[in-house]
């Protein structure tokens, strides 16, 4: 009898039990755990099984207020950005631009900051109004622009060509559609891409007679993005009524690829 009790107790007692592990050579070995080993792996899976009380739980929550300073404060440390590869085939990392509080709520506001603005006390002279300088290209006109539907203009060098003091110039034209009599001054945007040449600007009226000369405009560069190429912007306040069509040519010329996006807002 006292034989198979001793030998009950050998078989309830635990088996062994070993970790494996690679030494620095790569080499697999096996290593018989101790009993401080097996007890801390106890009290481990033991502390997985325990579930915290609700109050505790609760310690775990933001409270709405410092959820937006936790946000505030991870947009002020980790601004957002985005990966480009070079032309050396590195990889890169650039910071998103923010604007600025005052250009937020400038968009907000839909405020627009012209570049230029055509207005009836300062149009051309007389003599340049009655040049005839325009009517030749009445057929080249057939772009009407109506609101808020941009239009792109590429090609230049298939467009006809304005003829100036200097020479031909590859040039772009378009009308507008008509507006109600008591619209708010329209805004005409322009966004050039793949050049920078010079561009210059003529405003003229329904019969194609001008009335502003704009010999470079002036415009914002905004920088190249993951998501777009560079552009120049500008924006043309429309206050003079009697502006019905444009030419936009370039004095210095342009190469084929330039294309300008046109957009007309009321």
């Amino acid at each position: 009898m006292l034989f198979l009790f001793c030998l009950s107790a050998g078989s309830a007692q635990a088996e062994p039990e070993y970790f494996t592990w690679i030494d620095a050579e790569g080499r697999i070995h096996n290593t018989l755990k101790s009993d401080a080993d097996r007890k801390k792996n106890d009290r481990s899976k033991a502390g997985e099984n325990e579930r915290p009380s609700s109050s505790s739980s609760d310690d775990n929550y933001l409270t709405e207020d410092e959820f937006a300073a936790e946000q505030e404060r991870l947009q002020r440390e980790q601004p957002p950005f985005y990966t480009w590869i070079d032309a050396e085939g590195r990889l890169r990392y650039e910071t998103i631009p923010q604007p600025s509080e005052e250009a937020q709520a400038a968009a907000a506001d839909d405020v627009l900051v012209s570049d230029h603005t055509l207005l009836p006390g300062w149009r051309v002279s007389d003599a340049v109004r009655n040049s005839g300088c325009c009517g030749l290209y009445q057929a080249y006109f057939q772009e009407e622009l109506k609101p808020f539907k941009p239009v792109l203009f590429s090609r230049v060098d298939l467009s006809a060509p304005l003829r100036t003091q200097t020479g031909e110039r590859p040039a772009w034209y378009f009308r507008l559609s008509e507006l109600s009599p008591d619209a708010e001054d329209p805004v005409l945007r322009l966004r050039l891409r793949d050049t920078d040449a010079p561009l210059a600007l003529i405003a003229l009226d329904a019969q194609l007679q001008p009335l502003h000369f704009i010999p470079q405009v002036e415009r914002q560069l905004t920088d190249a993005t993951w998501k777009a190429v560079a552009f120049y912007e500008s924006l043309i306040s429309i206050a003079d009524k009697d502006v019905q069509a444009f030419i936009l040519y370039f004095p210095a010329g342009a190469p084929a690829r330039a294309n300008l996006e046109v957009e007309y807002r009321p």
